[in-house]
C-alpha cells in the first residue's frame, strides 16, 4: 500500500442546493427506444405522494463553456408519485406521441414539453427532480445512455468520456455527464467497447437485495445488462427488488481525505475496515504504518483511536485517507461503506475543545438525514458557520441560513466554538433528523492539483522559472511532473530552484 505523509490543517468556504430526490434515489433498469418506446425504473428510497421525477432524452452539454440543455426541441415527461417505497418498480410506456401508461407501482405521467416523446436508437434518459420543467439548475438523479453519439468514444478507458462523441462539443448528437451523476455510481453507459449503438436493454438482476449503495453499483454496471438491438425488454423481466435497511455511502472521486462519521451506535474501526484498508491502528493491519484514519475530539490533537475495536464515541467523525489503487488490499474508487447495527435511539452529546474559539470534528451519528440547525450546546455557544472538506478546500457553510443546512449520514464536519474558554457539549437531538434532501454532500474528492510561481530578480538578473507544482500522484522520487534546472544563456545570471 502506498505511505503517504499526513500534513492537515484547519485554514479555513462548493455551494449546493437541492429540493425533490437525490442523485441515486432512483435507478434506471429498463430501457428500450423500438416501439414501443419505454423504460423502467426502481426506488432505492421512499418517494413521497405527490413528488414529482421528470424524464427526458434531452442531453446535457458542459463541452462547449456554457452549462445547460444541449437543445431545446426534445422531450421532458413529469412522473407524479403515488408513493413509493424503496424497491418498488414504475414502468413507462408510451402508447402514443401523447399518452402513456404507468403500470408496477403506479403514478401518473404526461408529456411536459415537446410534441411527442420518442426514444431513438441509441438515445439517452436523463432523470431529474424538481418542481418545474427543464430546470436551469436540475438536481438530476440517474442517467443511462446507449451510445456515444454516433461517433467513437473519447476516452475509452475512462467510462465517463463515454458520453461524449469524439471530437464534438458544439453538435447535437452527444450528451455529457451531468454534475453530481457518475458513471458505474448512479449512472450507466451500457454501450460496449466496440463503441456501438443498443437499442433495447435490461438490467439483468445480478444484485437485487442489498443496501441502496450496493444497489447502485450493481445496476449501474454495464457488464450486468443484457442487450439487443431487434427485441424489445418487457415489463414482466424486470426483477424484484429488496433494499436493506443497511446504511451505506459510496466514497468517489480520487484519492485523498474524507471526514465522515458513523451511522451507528459504538462504532470501530473494524466497522470500516472490512470494506477498505485502515493502517496505523494499534490492533490492525499494517499497524506500524503512517495512519490514515484520524479522530480530534476534545482532546484537541489528531490522533487515532486507542485500538480498532474501541469505539471513540458517537458524534464525533473522523478523517479517512483513501487510496484508490489495488495495492496490498485497496481498492479503486468508487467504494462502499457499509455500517451494519442499530442508530442512536436518543440525542447524541460530544464533549467540545474547551479552547476558546476551538475546533471539534463531529459527524451525524444517524442513519437519516440531519438538519443542522437543530444542534444544541450548553455552557458556551458554536459558530454558526460549520466546516467541510471538499477535497482540496474547507468548505464553510451556515448552518442557520433559511431552513437550515441538511446533511447525509456519514458526514463529517467541523464545529467552532465561541470565544469562551469553557468546558460544553454539542448535542444531535432526535428531532433534528429529517426525511428533507441533503443540502450538499463532501464524499467526492476532485483530482488535486496547484502551482506556486515565483520570481528571483535583482536590478540586473531575472529568473521566473520557479514553480512548486503540487499533484495528486507525485513521489518522493523524481517522476514525471519533476523537471531539470536548465543553464540561462546569459554571461551572468543569479538562479535558484527547489
Amino acid at each position: 500500500m502506498k505511505r503517504f505523509l499526513l500534513s492537515i490543517g484547519l485554514s479555513l468556504v462548493f455551494l449546493g442546493t437541492s429540493f425533490g430526490q437525490d442523485p441515486g434515489d432512483i435507478a434506471i433498469v429498463r430501457y428500450n427506444t423500438d416501439a414501443p418506446d419505454g423504460f423502467s425504473f426502481v426506488a432505492l428510497t421512499n418517494i413521497a405522494n405527490g413528488d414529482s421525477i421528470f424524464f427526458t432524452d434531452e442531453g446535457w452539454d458542459d463541452t462547449a463553456g456554457s452549462t445547460g440543455w444541449r437543445v431545446s426541441g426534445e422531450e421532458h415527461l413529469k412522473y407524479i408519485s403515488g408513493g413509493l417505497n424503496a424497491g418498488d418498480v414504475v414502468h413507462i410506456e408510451e402508447t402514443s406521441s401523447d399518452n402513456f401508461t404507468v403500470s408496477g407501482a403506479g403514478g401518473t405521467v404526461s408529456l411536459r414539453r415537446g410534441s411527442s416523446f420518442s426514444l431513438t436508437s441509441g438515445d439517452q434518459i436523463l432523470a431529474y427532480s424538481g418542481s418545474e420543467v427543464r430546470p436551469s439548475s436540475p438536481i438530476f438523479l440517474s442517467a443511462i445512455h446507449g451510445d456515444d453519439g454516433g461517433g467513437t468514444a473519447t476516452g475509452s478507458n475512462d467510462p465517463n468520456t463515454k458520453w461524449t462523441r469524439d471530437g464534438e462539443v458544439s453538435g447535437t448528437q452527444y450528451s455529457t455527464l451531468p454534475d453530481r451523476l457518475i458513471n458505474g455510481v448512479n449512472a450507466v453507459s451500457v454501450f460496449g467497447d466496440s463503441e456501438t449503438e443498443v437499442d433495447n436493454m435490461i438490467y439483468n438482476c445480478t444484485n437485487t437485495n442489498g443496501s441502496k449503495a450496493e444497489l447502485l453499483v450493481a445496476i449501474n454496471n454495464r457488464a450486468n445488462w443484457t442487450t439487443s438491438d431487434t427485441i424489445n425488454q418487457p415489463t414482466g423481466s424486470v426483477c424484484s427488488f429488496t433494499v436493506s435497511a443497511s446504511e451505506s455511502t459510496i466514497i468517489s472521486g480520487s484519492a485523498g481525505w474524507r471526514l465522515l462519521s458513523l451511522p451507528t451506535t459504538g462504532g470501530t474501526v473494524a466497522d470500516i475496515s472490512d470494506d477498505t484498508p485502515v493502517q496505523g491502528v494499534t490492533g490492525g493491519d499494517d499497524a506500524g504504518s503512517t495512519a490514515n484514519f484520524i479522530i480530534y475530539d476534545n482532546d484537541a490533537t489528531f490522533e487515532q483511536p486507542t485500538n480498532v475495536s474501541t469505539a471513540w464515541g458517537d458524534g464525533y467523525g473522523f478523517g479517512l485517507y483513501f487510496y484508490n489503487n489495488t495495492t496490498n488490499g485497496s481498492s479503486t474508487l468508487p467504494v462502499t461503506l457499509d455500517a451494519s447495527g442499530a442508530e442512536p435511539s436518543s440525542d447524541v452529546a460530544v464533549t467540545l475543545n474547551p479552547a476558546a474559539s476551538g475546533y471539534t470534528l463531529v459527524g451525524n451519528p444517524f442513519a437519516s438525514n440531519f438538519n443542522t440547525n437543530n444542534l444544541t450546546s450548553s455552557v458556551a455557544s458554536i459558530q454558526n458557520t460549520i466546516h467541510f472538506w471538499n477535497g482540496s478546500s474547507y468548505v464553510g457553510q451556515d448552518r442557520t441560513a433559511s431552513s437550515g443546512y441538511i446533511i447525509a449520514p456519514w458526514q463529517g464536519f467541523w464545529v467552532q466554538k465561541d470565544a469562551t474558554a469553557n468546558a460544553a457539549t454539542l448535542t444531535f437531538p432526535t428531532s433534528g433528523k429529517t426525511t428533507s434532501s441533503t443540502t450538499g454532500t463532501f464524499f467526492k474528492v476532485a483530482n488535486q492539483r496547484g502551482d506556486i510561481d515565483f520570481t528571483l530578480s535583482s536590478e540586473t538578473t531575472v529568473d521566473e522559472d520557479l514553480r512548486i507544482a503540487f499533484r495528486t500522484n507525485a513521489s518522493f522520487d523524481y517522476d514525471l511532473d519533476d523537471s531539470g534546472k536548465l543553464t540561462p544563456l546569459l554571461p551572468a545570471y543569479a538562479t535558484m530552484a527547489f
